[in-house]
């Protein structure tokens, strides 16, 4: 379910007429282009792209507070009799009770494989219980038992060990604003988790294997966003449905300054590199290249006993904290406006001292690649990046490489 990511060499670029290529391999090329890339002088000031950039120095973020909080938006979305075969099969798993457990009431199969799936969707914390259950119906008595992914007798350490992970990783977690968390949560799981399909290792689909193995598919890494963000107080869903493949996948709603934006860390942790392509995302954006499973008690599901479906979806319609908007690394059509946020992001970002910067694109991304692969539009950018770095006493940089995932591109630089 990982997404490819293409490596594209920018010494590689090609005209926008498609008939050409022209191959830059030194600096001196650039500056063939443009004029001397450390600051042309004879540059006139009318033909600066910005004429000047302000250096924002970024402060250290502190520790993030815990706040915990419970998840219940699964829950909420059973009725009344569901809710307490809810209470039932939850007290249950915490409690590591796993055999012929009586239901009251006599309940369909339904009713008990529904409320069971909730209780996995809202309790990522339960990292030893199977995404199964055994129903049994004698002599209209209904029964009902668990099954573990770790032996019954280790639960206990185990739980004692997550515990202690958690304290070990708060330092990890950065932050004040909701925003800032769940970013820092995000970049953490990409950072210390590898995707990995381990025959026969259900720890890879829970939070478990996530921050004690370091090794996840997609279930894993929403599952451990989950449970994080709800350590720190962000409400947080996960949301079942489907790849660009068609194949099943997972992945999470937050909310964030009372609205919901779409998280997919699985796609973000690419190629050993942590990206930003799927932060903060508008259902009609991630859709794209997801599709989303039914909801329950809207839409037709075929089969109960498989987590193939949402109880609850957020209206995800807002693009404010797309990670790109909202660090103004967003580009567009307009050559200009493109140009202008790539010198301004990419000098404050050489002046923090970090030489890699993602950027965005609000349009198709079919045409993503225009603007890069075009030489004069790159050519133009470094030298008038070199030339604000310069004003401000920092060493010239020049483009290394970049790569596309979904609808972005990284950009990374070196110095000269």
């Amino acid at each position: 379910m990982k997404r490819v990511i293409c490596l594209l060499l920018v010494l590689l670029m090609c005209c926008c007429s498609g008939c050409a290529t022209t191959i830059i391999t030194t600096i001196e090329e650039y500056e063939n282009l443009f004029g001397n890339s450390k600051g042309n002088q004879n540059q006139k000031e009318s033909d600066n792209i910005l004429d000047s950039v302000e250096i924002i120095k970024n402060s250290p973020l502190p520790v993030a507070t815990v706040r915990q909080r419970s998840s219940t938006a699964s829950f909420d979305a059973l009725d009344k009799k569901q809710q307490e075969i809810y209470k039932t099969i939850s007290a249950a798993a915490q409690n590591v009770i796993n055999s012929n457990i009586p239901l009251d009431n006599s309940p369909t199969k339904q009713d008990v494989y529904i409320a069971f799936w909730a209780v996995v969707r809202d309790h990522p914390e339960y990292f030893w219980l199977a995404d199964q259950i055994g129903y049994v119906n004698k002599n209209g008595k209904v029964y009902f038992y668990l099954i573990f992914c770790m032996d019954e007798n280790k639960i206990s350490a185990s739980k004692t060990a997550f515990n202690n992970k958690l304290l070990e990783i708060k330092d990890s977690i950065l932050g004040q604003t909701d925003y800032q968390i769940a970013l820092s949560i995000h970049d953490f799981l990409c950072e210390s988790v590898d995707y990995n399909i381990k025959p026969n290792d259900y720890s890879i689909y829970n939070a478990w294997g996530v921050l004690m193995n370091g090794t996840a598919v997609c279930q894993g890494y929403a599952e451990a966003m989950m449970l994080l963000c709800n350590r720190y107080g962000i409400e947080c869903v996960l949301i079942s449905g489907k790849d660009s493949k068609g194949e099943p996948h997972m992945w999470n709603q937050i909310k964030l300054g009372g609205r919901w934006y779409n998280v997919d860390v699985t796609f973000d942790d690419a190629n050993n590199q942590n990206f930003h392509a799927y932060f903060g995302l508008s259902n009609t954006d991630i859709k794209a290249d997801h599709t989303f499973s039914p909801l329950l008690n809207r839409e037709h599901i075929e089969d109960f006993t498989k987590n193939y479906f949402n109880f609850f979806v957020g209206d995800c319609y807002s693009d404010e904290l797309n990670y790109f908007s909202k660090n103004g690394t967003l580009l567009s059509q307009d050559v200009t406006q493109s140009q202008k946020a790539i010198i301004y992001a990419v000098v404050n970002s050489i002046a923090n001292n970090k030489y890699s910067v993602d950027f965005g694109f609000d349009y198709d991304a079919q045409k993503s690649g225009e603007f890069l692969e075009n030489k004069y539009n790159i050519a133009r950018c470094v030298n008038e990046i070199n030339r604000h770095l310069k004003a401000h006493n920092l060493s010239g940089i020049t483009l290394k490489s970049y790569y596309f995932t979904g609808n972005s591109v990284r950009m990374i630089f070196e110095k000269k």
